[in-house]
């Protein structure tokens, strides 16, 4: 640790990440998302109001927010093995597809500069944000239609880019399982098995490629800082359950319009933030 924190900032601290895990739980609740799509951006605005910087703020941004949705993907994946969506013959290619992807992009995010990761994600979040604005509702084939193989790119895919930029990957391998022809509740099952386990492994991955690194926020173990997950968390999971219970009264398209102009909105002050660095 660099920085020596005092008291009253510690305070301060805890009191604004209250405030913001229980927006960050309650938007990631109301629209279904995984929560990282909310976190990631509001960390980069919180740390500088913290006195934190340096180029590898995005970095534990990420890796804070990975770990922070460890417990909030349990839940969710065990309610869908329980319902008995979660194939088993599907889980064996997923699973370790996406573990591998994890290694190969939190190795790449740690030899990546700040501004790429903010860039790659601001560009994530414009696609994923247009495409909900743009895409209704698109249901899923009865069966799947692909194979082993196909199945373990797409995964890997999802493992590589989601622990880049420190989110779960469920708003980009849900549409993608669809596309593939899963139905859509197997799809988001099988997203949420996923998410499990590129949050666990990316959150490790993050804390052991960031030991050592100059420059870090106080409570720093790598790139996962534990005093904001620790504060953090709680809010997040009891603001989540809010926000499912307000979106189930709203209508579907309207939310998925609200929260695509809200992605694109934080895609652009993500580029802003390259071009302006």
């Amino acid at each position: 640790m660099d920085v020596v924190a005092e008291p009253g900032e510690i305070l301060r601290w805890g009191l604004a990440l209250a405030a913001g895990g229980l927006a960050a739980g309650f938007v990631s609740g109301l629209f279904g998302v995984g929560g990282g799509i909310v976190r990631v951006p509001l960390f980069l605005w919180l740390f500088p109001f913290f006195g934190w910087d340096g180029p590898l703020l995005v970095h534990v941004a990420a890796g804070t927010s990975l770990l922070i949705a460890v417990p909030s993907t349990i839940g969710p994946a065990r309610t869908h093995w329980r319902a008995g969506r979660l194939e088993v013959a599907q889980l064996r290619v997923w699973v370790p597809s996406v573990l591998l992807g994890v290694a190969v992009g939190i190795s790449l995010q740690h030899f990546s500069p700040g501004p790429v990761v903010v860039l790659v994600f601001g560009i994530l979040m414009g696609l994923i944000g247009l495409e909900m604005l743009l895409a209704g509702d698109r249901p899923g084939r009865s069966r799947p239609v692909a194979g082993g193989s196909v199945l373990g790119v797409v995964a890997f895919g999802v493992g590589s880019l989601a622990s880049f930029v420190g989110v779960t990957g469920g708003a980009f391998s849900t549409p993608a399982l669809t596309a593939l022809g899963l139905p859509i509740h197997r799809a988001i099952a099988l997203s949420a098995a996923g998410g499990v386990a590129i949050s666990a492994a990316a959150a490790a991955g993050s804390a052991v490629t960031g030991l050592g690194a100059a420059h870090l926020p106080p409570f720093s173990w790598g790139y996962v800082n534990l005093f904001v997950a620790g504060v953090m968390t709680p809010f997040v999971l009891v603001s989540a359950r809010w926000g499912v219970r307000v979106g189930a009264g709203l209508p579907e398209r309207r939310m998925q319009i609200i929260f695509g102009t809200f992605l694109l909105l934080v895609s652009a002050d993500m580029v802003r933030q390259y071009f302006a660095g």
